[in-house]
């Protein structure tokens, strides 16, 4: 699974806009050694140039890719560009939004030119492009920017990018759901108060017993709302998160569709 930023000039479109007005959204491809690379799951981060309106640039957005690159362009997509030319049936790839931050941007760039790992990124040196490939070590840091230091899902392998039996949009609903950091914080904080503990509720496993000091707080969450009852308006409540360990949790994704809790537990004794 790939990272990219998509670059937008706010001296040309009203990206503030687009994002406020849409849970979909087209970019424009305009390096082409990216069109064969980019999938659908790929994490796409929306980043905003600096303008007379933004004195600072930075990253204002995140979202997955739910669609292959196609020509496309529309009468919605036009009214964004301040030349309608610019408009024009293009190649560009389809984008599922999960959050934006108009004002400030939500990773700056004076706070990635700052960062150690990230002052190299390659939107700082050639601001003039559109479409920006991400490292493995960029895009892990750039997540913890984003979404905070403690990832609300572990990414369970190659085998998540490939597209939902139930459709895109249901794939992209389920990382949002995924990456709700508040919830499972507080789906954490709830078994800990309960339990004195945070141990998988498939094998008992315990982070903390295991590894000391290094495991305290650490757990996976799982949710048990099957994917074929997503859409974009599903909302994820607490009682749908299951604590799990590492390996139950890439388990319990290994087959579509996936397994229940029950039916690990049931493997798992068996």
């Amino acid at each position: 699974m790939a990272s990219w930023i998509f670059q937008g000039n706010s001296k040309l479109f009203d990206i503030d806009n687009y994002l406020n007005d849409n849970k979909i959204i087209w970019w424009a491809i305009n390096q082409k050694q990216f069109i064969k690379k980019m999938k659908v799951g790929d994490d796409a981060y929306l980043w905003r140039s600096i303008s007379k309106s933004h004195i600072d640039g930075g990253i204002i957005g995140h979202g997955i890719i739910i669609g292959e690159p196609q020509i496309y362009t529309s009468d919605d997509l036009q009214r964004y560009f301040f030349e309608k030319k610019r408009s024009e049936a293009k190649l560009r790839i389809q984008i599922a939004i999960d959050s934006f931050q108009i004002e400030p941007p939500k990773v700056s760039r004076q706070i990635l030119k700052a960062d150690s790992l990230l002052k190299d990124l390659s939107i700082l040196s050639f601001a003039n492009a559109t479409n920006f490939e991400l490292t493995k070590y960029q895009s892990k840091r750039i997540y913890d920017l984003y979404f905070g230091s403690e990832s609300a899902f572990e990414l369970t392998g190659d085998e998540d990018a490939i597209e939902f039996p139930e459709g895109k949009i249901a794939y992209a609903v389920h990382r949002k759901r995924e990456r709700n950091s508040k919830l499972i914080k507080e789906a954490k904080s709830q078994e800990y108060k309960k339990n004195g503990k945070l141990i998988c509720k498939v094998c008992g496993f315990d982070f903390s017993k295991a590894y000391g000091k290094i495991g305290d707080g650490y757990i996976e969450a799982h949710h048990s709302i099957p994917v074929s009852e997503l859409n974009e308006d599903s909302l994820t409540r607490i009682e749908d998160v299951i604590l799990v360990c590492s390996n139950c949790h890439r388990m319990l994704h290994r087959r579509r569709p996936w397994l229940t809790i029950n039916e690990l537990t049931d493997l798992l004794k068996r």
